[in-house]
């Protein structure tokens, strides 16, 4: 008698598509984001010298980390958003680049940098999010919220720009905070949710 190797195979020989168990290896780069960002709003409102120069070489430096976690959360995770985490870290690494290599800018500069990145990254999170959301991620709503966060951050920076730099690093410093604990939140949850 011959052993069927197939038994338990649907007739056809198709069988079911599963979703994996396991947790994206990206979410961990996504919980990076999240403790860089609460680290650079932590020192945007607790360094004694309370400069924009200070500021934006503090940013600079998030925007490197930034970018190069982005980076690595989109080419590890193609999911659905992939490509615009992966647009987003270009975009961060440019404005660490230009924050770095022109630190001693002038205050009006400081706030086009700083809200261009809100603006920028902002948008592209709310993007990302609607895609995801189509896809049925469950994390979309919190993309969506922090999205919409830098993107007001953006526009308050340029509606007011002779703030004072109390004013400005604060509202930065603050934004960071929650951002990065949204960041946080998305990983953890991600790390909990089988890859689609």
């Amino acid at each position: 008698m011959v052993e069927n190797s197939d038994a338990g195979r649907p007739i056809g020989g198709s069988v079911a598509p599963t979703t994996s168990t396991q947790p994206s290896p990206a979410w961990w780069f996504v919980v990076l984001q999240g403790v860089a960002a609460v680290v650079f709003g932590v020192l945007a409102v607790t360094i004694t010298d309370r400069t924009l120069d200070v500021l934006i070489l503090i940013f600079g430096v998030f925007a490197l980390v930034d970018g190069v976690l982005a980076l690595a959360a989109g080419v590890f995770r193609r999911g659905p958003g992939w490509g615009w985490r992966v647009f987003h870290g270009v975009l961060d690494l440019t404005m660490g680049f230009l924050a770095l290599r022109f630190p001693h800018v002038a205050t009006a500069a400081v706030l086009i940098v700083l809200a261009g990145w809100g603006i920028g990254i902002g948008g592209l999170r709310v993007v990302a999010a609607l895609e995801m959301r189509r896809a049925g991620v469950r994390t979309w709503w919190w993309i969506l919220l922090s999205g919409v966060l830098a993107i007001v951050l953006g526009f308050v920076l340029v509606a007011d720009p002779a703030a004072g730099a109390l004013v400005v690093v604060w509202s930065v410093g603050v934004f960071a905070v929650v951002y990065g604990l949204i960041e946080i939140l998305v990983g953890i949850v991600s790390a909990r949710a089988p890859i689609p």
